[in-house]
């Protein structure tokens, strides 16, 4: 028994050293691209699109997002990321399943705040999320609006699919580059 809980302390400590320099604090993260799945939905209960467009003069990049849903966005809707390093290939490195309105609220509330001014409107402050068209015209977000407390570096990809009883509703992928902090 010591020598089993020897070598899943010992596995536990390389595994971590060996991250050591491949993940810590935020620094930035600059998204490179979003997509849609390959992976078909058959539903078409919720859609969402995604563009990364350039802003003129200050060359900054902001989404512009179209949504439709005809089902409230609720904690009936959950989810599943799987977040992906890249390492001569896409690597899984975690995978975090939940409510969608709990785990905004938990890890993206000046998220959403963003994203309501910028949808204006009557779009929520927090969940639910009444069925309805929205649209985002140059959202914008800084890596310190993400209340998590690691991150991956270098080469990145997170796949987000929604579920309502198990049904896919809907699939999008991020691609982009993580750095950590600049040092002061």
């Amino acid at each position: 028994m010591k020598l089993a809980a020897s070598l899943i302390l010992y596995f536990t400590i390389i595994s971590y050293a060996n991250a050591a320099g491949s993940m810590g604090p935020i620094g930035k993260i600059m998204i490179e691209s979003i997509y849609k799945c390959e992976e078909q939905v058959s539903s078409d209960k919720i859609s969402i699109n995604v563009d990364i467009k350039k802003n003129g003069a200050t060359n900054t990049k902001s989404l512009f997002l179209t949504g439709k849903t005809t089902i409230p966005l609720d904690d009936k809707i959950t989810y599943k990321a799987d977040f992906r390093k890249w390492d001569n290939g896409w690597k899984p490195q975690l995978v975090r399943e939940g409510k969608i309105c709990e785990d905004i609220q938990k890890f993206g509330p000046k998220l959403w705040e963003k994203l309501k001014e910028s949808v204006g409107g009557d779009f929520p402050s927090g969940c639910p999320v009444k069925p309805g068209s929205y649209s985002s015209n140059k959202y914008q977000a800084i890596s310190s609006d993400f209340n998590i407390p690691t991150i991956y570096y270098g080469q990145i990809m997170t796949e987000i699919k929604l579920y309502k009883n198990k049904e896919l509703l809907s699939c999008i992928r991020a691609e982009g580059n993580s750095q950590a902090p600049s040092k002061r």
